[in-house]
């Protein structure tokens, strides 16, 4: 019987930028994504993209919240996933229950009919992570997980994971074995270069499409030719 261990709540105001702020640089930045991404697609239409970071912290769950607010805004039917059973934040974005979530499906304790919930913003549904369980790596590649992927792109115009970080489980590069595309997100203070190297091997080992790489955090005034230098590498 699968043991799952209660998280503690976070005090932490988080907010969708482009609801909440839909004027800002941020949110046009957003808006950005969603069009370079409409690019990016190598086989059509994009039906699947896992989100991740070379390690905590660094924006993913941003950039995920608000990207599948942008395609819902545009009239997508969007579901967003959170699939970090480890540090789970989804439901704090979007204020819902966490008591059923992708781990009590993943475990047989609920039905994916009675888990998924709906979120202020049209289009766009929530997929919670649920309850903590001790065991999310093995939870994720059980046949199960598979199934519920391709049950879900049927349903929904695009599916949105947000994953773990890639570097510090191998709950992220499981899942993009699932998925057909992915995002890394680095965060400009904060991630390392040669981890964001490592990140980018991880992501293509793992089978699916790297569509590209978010820089979070990137002052306006930074030197362009700090950006650059990422490109460069990450080709």
């Amino acid at each position: 019987m699968t043991q799952f261990r209660k998280q503690k709540p976070s005090g932490t105001k988080r907010m969708v930028i482009n609801i909440d702020q839909p004027q800002s640089f941020a949110a046009e930045q957003f808006r950005a994504l969603r069009t370079n991404l409409s690019f990016s697609a190598i086989e059509g239409e994009l039906s699947t993209i896992m989100i991740t970071s070379a390690g905590p912290a660094e924006g993913k769950s941003t950039v995920a919240s608000n990207l599948a607010s942008i395609y819902a805004q545009e009239g997508k039917k969007v579901l967003l996933i959170d699939s970090d059973m480890r540090k789970p934040t989804m439901h704090y974005i979007f204020p819902v229950r966490n008591n059923l979530g992708l781990s009590t499906i993943l475990s047989g304790h609920s039905a994916l009919k009675n888990t998924i919930k709906g979120t202020a913003i049209p289009n766009l549904d929530l997929l919670p992570a649920g309850p903590i369980p001790p065991n999310p790596a093995e939870l994720l590649t059980q046949p199960v997980m598979d199934r519920l992927i391709e049950e879900l792109t049927v349903g929904y115009d695009l599916v949105i994971v947000d994953a773990p970080p890639i570097l510090s489980f191998s709950d992220a590069q499981i899942i993009g074995n699932k998925c057909k595309n992915a995002l890394l997100v680095v965060h400009s203070g904060r991630t390392v270069r040669d981890d964001a190297i490592k990140a980018k091997e991880m992501i293509l080992l793992s089978g699916c499409s790297l569509l590209g790489v978010v820089m979070n955090k990137l002052m306006q005034q930074q030197n362009k030719s700090y950006f650059e230098s990422y490109k460069k590498q990450m080709r």
